[in-house]
């Protein structure tokens, strides 16, 4: 079976440019692309031959650390980075922390790429050396903002997908039902209930409704 590599990224042109260079660091492999997170969970959902994964960071979908902790816990096997054009220290440590194999910047020579993704794809940790220092150290991330409607779950701190899960499990759904109300793997679904939790510091199903259920009737 041959091996399979996911470069999720909004950037087209990115997207090509970046395979052209896997394949050249890594010949023989498959490339797999996408443009979002959500779809990226789908591909690894029904892809187990996927070994190694790059994620933009600013993608659709994307929350930072919470959804690269998620990604680590759902496929422990996969090598996979955050690839990047925030040269943000900060944000580095914390994707690393959350189980990134590594943080590569957009920015980077070609040659310096290349070291990085055979790094990852070894399974080691890679961080650029120039990344400026931590001016704040609790400085967090930041996901882009997203047009919401103006219904009350819009308030929780959570993507818009997270809340669009949520709300179906607010409704009592399982997990395959949510898959099918949403047209997402349940895969994908796995993985966003596991940022849910993590955020709400829910410790299930019950108690996450419970806890947005509060937050919506606070704001």
């Amino acid at each position: 079976m041959t091996a399979e590599i996911l470069i999720a990224d909004d950037h087209a042109l990115f997207r090509k440019g970046f395979g052209l260079l896997l394949r050249d660091t890594l010949p023989g492999i498959s490339i797999k692309e996408v443009a979002g997170f959500d779809a990226a969970l789908d591909l690894l959902a029904g892809s187990p031959q996927v070994t190694g994964a790059f994620f933009d960071l600013m993608m659709p979908g994307m929350a930072g650390p919470d959804s690269i902790r998620a990604v680590r816990e759902a496929y422990p096997g996969l090598h996979f980075a955050a690839v990047t054009g925030l040269e943000d220290r900060a944000l580095a440590l914390q994707v690393i922390a959350a189980g990134a194999n590594g943080y590569i910047l957009k920015s980077s020579a070609e040659d310096e790429i290349v070291r990085a993704v055979k790094r990852v794809m070894a399974g080691e940790t890679y961080l650029p050396s120039v990344l400026p220092p931590v001016v704040d150290s609790k400085s967090a991330w930041a996901p882009p903002e997203i047009a919401l409607k103006s219904e009350k779950i819009a308030d929780l701190p959570l993507t818009h997908r997270q809340r669009d899960v949520i709300s179906q499990l607010a409704n009592g759904l399982s997990n395959k039902e949510i898959a099918r109300q949403l047209g997402l793997a349940e895969g994908t679904v796995k993985v966003h209930l596991a940022a849910i939790f993590r955020v709400l510091a829910a410790r299930n199903r019950t108690d996450a409704v419970l806890k947005a259920a509060k937050l919506v009737t606070h704001h």
